[in-house]
């Protein structure tokens, strides 16, 4: 089982209020200090990035190979979350750049979290 971080936990331990729906590698927050609860997740071991989802709402995804607390066994592991499952690309065109995605591409499938980086780099521009 991939190890796990307790958002609901964290959050209650700062006095923050907040509504916590886990999901495996996501989780949805509804809290009406969506900064600071932010802040809370943001330092948590294993959490990859929080982000503003809807207003009073957060929705934060783990690292790979980690997990939110959900409360049900995980024997599978996790499912991934858009930031870190691997997507479908398809590289074509005549931008001397393709070249430089297929490659990235066929070396390790990349994830929507890596993808802006990969996309930027092959036309020349810095992220």
């Amino acid at each position: 089982m991939p190890a796990s971080s307790d958002a609901a936990g964290a959050l209650r331990a700062a006095g923050l209020q907040a509504e916590v729906i886990p999901d495996g590698s996501a989780v949805l927050i509804r809290a009406d200090d969506t900064g600071g609860a932010g802040r809370v997740l943001g330092a948590l071991d294993g959490v990859g990035g929080v982000r503003p989802f809807a207003p009073g709402v957060l929705y934060a995804h783990a690292r790979p190979g980690r997990a939110f607390q959900t409360g049900k066994p995980l024997p599978r592991g996790i499912h991934g979350c858009p930031a870190t499952a691997p997507t479908l690309c398809i590289a074509t065109g005549g931008h001397p750049g393709i070249a430089v995605l297929r490659e990235a591409f066929a070396a390790t499938p990349p994830t929507s979290a890596a993808l802006p980086r990969l996309l930027t780099g092959a036309v020349g521009l810095r992220w």
